[in-house]
C-alpha cells in the first residue's frame, strides 16, 4: 500500500510540472552577409590608342593566263615536261604529241615540191633551146602556147604543194605545246600511259604571277581608293599591295570593285582568298575596356564593379567601339577593375 502511494505522489508532481506555462524562445534576426564568390573575371581599364576598322574580303585574280588546249582527238602524248607549280620560261616545251607520221608526210611534200621545181626549170630550158625533136611541135605560136600551159601547170602544182606543206607544218607546230610567256604552271591534266587526246580538252594553264591582283567587291570596296597602300592577309602571310586603277592593269572596270596589285611578285595559290583591314576611325590616348564588360540598359551603359566584395552597377559613357574594345568616355579611371560577363 505504501508503494502505491509513493507512485501516485510521483505521477502527480510530474503532471503538475507539465502544466506550468513554457517561456517562448525568441528567434534571432538573420544576419545579412555579403555575397561571397571565390573569383570574378575582372578587366582593368586601359589607356592607349583605339582603332575601328572594317575587314574587306578579297579574292585572287591573275591578270594574265595562258591556256593550252588539245585541238585534235585521238593522239598519243609522247612527252609531258611539266608539273603543277613548275616555273616556265617563254618558249619552253610543255608537252609533245605524236608526230612521226606527220613528219613523214611533210618530208614527202617537200620532195614533191623539189621535183615540181626541177620539172619547171627543165621546161624553161627546153623552150629556150627549141631543138628539133622536142615536145614542141607546130608553129611558133603553138609552141609558145604549149609552153605557157605547161608553166601554168607547174606553177599551180607548186602553189598547191606549198599550201599543203604550210598546213601540215602548222599542224605539226600544234603537236608541240610551248609556253608563250614566263609564268607558273597552275594546272596540268593527268596523263596516264596510253592516254589519247580529246579535242577541246585542257592540257595546261600558265599564270603570270608577277601581274596578279586581288579583287575587293561589294560596298566596302568604296573604302579603297587608287594609290592607297594596304596589306593583304592570305594563307597565313601578309603581302604589300597598292590599290590600282583597272585601266593601269589593262582590266575592264567593274562596279563596286577595287583592284589591289601586289608590290612584289609572289606565288599565290589559284582561287585564293584573303582580307584587308581598313581603319575607319582612330582614337588616341583614350580609356577602353573589352566590349563584353560593358552592358546596356535602355539608352544608358553601365559596368559592374566590386565594392566590399559586392557587385555594384556604375553608369558609364561610352564612345567608339571596334570588334574587341569599347572606349570609356567617363565614369571610370585608368586602372579601375570591372567584372566581365
Amino acid at each position: 500500500m505504501k508503494k502505491l502511494w509513493i507512485c501516485f505522489t510521483f505521477l502527480l508532481l510530474f503532471s503538475a510540472c507539465s502544466l506550468l506555462p513554457v517561456e517562448e524562445e525568441i528567434v534571432a534576426a538573420p544576419v545579412l552577409r555579403p555575397h561571397e564568390q571565390s573569383a570574378y573575371n575582372l578587366a582593368r581599364v586601359m589607356r592607349g590608342n583605339l582603332d575601328k576598322f572594317v575587314v574587306i574580303n578579297v579574292s585572287y585574280l591573275p591578270t594574265r593566263t595562258e591556256v593550252h588546249i588539245f585541238d585534235e582527238s585521238g593522239l598519243l602524248v609522247e612527252e609531258l615536261n611539266i608539273r603543277t607549280g613548275d616555273t616556265v620560261r617563254r618558249g619552253d616545251i610543255l608537252a609533245t604529241l605524236e608526230h612521226k607520221q606527220l613528219d613523214e608526210s611533210i618530208a614527202r611534200i617537200r620532195r614533191q615540191i623539189e621535183e615540181n621545181d626541177l620539172a619547171r626549170r627543165n621546161e624553161e630550158d627546153l623552150y629556150a633551146v627549141e631543138r628539133p625533136g622536142t615536145l614542141y611541135q607546130g608553129t611558133q605560136q603553138e609552141r609558145k602556147l604549149t609552153h605557157e600551159l605547161r608553166m601554168t601547170g607547174f606553177e599551180n602544182e607548186g602553189k598547191r604543194l606549198t599550201l599543203l606543206l604550210n598546213e601540215q607544218l602548222a599542224q605539226r607546230s600544234r603537236r608541240f605545246f610551248a609556253a608563250g610567256m614566263d609564268g607558273v604552271v597552275t594546272f596540268v591534266r593527268l596523263i596516264e600511259e596510253g592516254f589519247r587526246t580529246s579535242k577541246g580538252e585542257r592540257l595546261a594553264v600558265i599564270t603570270d604571277k608577277s601581274s596578279a591582283v586581288f579583287l575587293a567587291s561589294g560596298m566596302d570596296s568604296a573604302y579603297l581608293e587608287p594609290g592607297m597602300e594596304v596589306t593583304i592577309e592570305t594563307g597565313g602571310k601578309g603581302y604589300a599591295a597598292t590599290v590600282t586603277a583597272p585601266e593601269a592593269l589593262g582590266i575592264a572596270a567593274k562596279p563596286q570593285t577595287a583592284f589591289l596589285a601586289l608590290m612584289e611578285p609572289a606565288s599565290i595559290q589559284d582561287n585564293a582568298s584573303g582580307s584587308v583591314r581598313y581603319i575607319v576611325e582612330s582614337r588616341e590616348n583614350v580609356l577602353y575596356l573589352p566590349s563584353r564588360a560593358v552592358h546596356t540598359l535602355r539608352d544608358s551603359s553601365y559596368v559592374v564593379i566590386l565594392e566590399k566584395n559586392m557587385r555594384v552597377q556604375r553608369e558609364v559613357v561610352t564612345g567608339m567601339q571596334n570588334d574587341r574594345y569599347i572606349e570609356i568616355v567617363s565614369g571610370l579611371s585608368e586602372g579601375d577593375e570591372v567584372v566581365v560577363g
